[in-house]
């Protein structure tokens, strides 16, 4: 837990106890810097609320969030998953030893490419938009294998459950496939 940001003798921003400034000067900036105690704790918190209302879930990293290696390594190791949105991503995230059976391929823009890796590595595909639904039955077909798939749906009525600026599936969004709409 960060308890104290500013160190009073220096003044300069501490967090657990580092001081920052120092670490600027050492290592030069942009610097991003990792507090792995903190990551560890806030993915227990997040796991142990989960455990105590689903049987079932499974904690994703979004890699695009940050592709510091070490990120996915470490949650990895405590059991995420990971939220992959291109080949870059899915390699980064395999070679940080998340298992394919946690990794979920999202994005409305998947590459035939990003599709082919994710078929062949057995990941489950978040398919958006429905345009994609033909792509990957082709991709699959071509391979000789199945694709493992999730429908994004849209048009929930969520106006009084999150706010108009962040929600990407109400009855309008550029996200997903309208709940409405038939599938062929």
């Amino acid at each position: 837990m960060i308890t104290k940001y500013m160190d009073n003798d220096t003044n300069h921003r501490t967090i657990c106890g580092v001081d920052m400034v120092e670490l600027a000067e050492k290592y030069g900036t942009p610097l991003y810097v990792m507090f792995e105690e903190l990551i560890e704790g806030n993915y227990k918190q997040y796991q142990t609320a989960l455990n105590d209302v689903y049987k079932n879930h499974l904690i994703c990293y979004a890699v695009k969030a940050n592709t510091t290696f070490a990120i996915p390594k470490l949650l990895g190791e405590l059991g995420a998953g990971a939220d992959v949105a291109s080949e870059y991503e899915l390699q980064f995230t395999l070679d940080a030893g998340i298992p394919p059976a946690k990794i979920r391929a999202n994005g409305n823009c998947k590459s035939k490419q990003y599709l082919v890796e994710c078929i062949k590595n057995g990941i489950l595909i978040n398919v958006d938009p429905e345009e994609e639904l033909d792509i990957l039955n082709e991709t699959a077909r071509e391979l000789g294998m199945t694709a493992k798939i999730n429908l994004r749906l849209a048009g929930f009525p969520l106006k009084h459950i999150t706010s108009p600026a962040i929600t990407t599936s109400s009855e309008w969004s550029k996200f997903g496939i309208p709940v409405q709409r038939e599938l062929r």
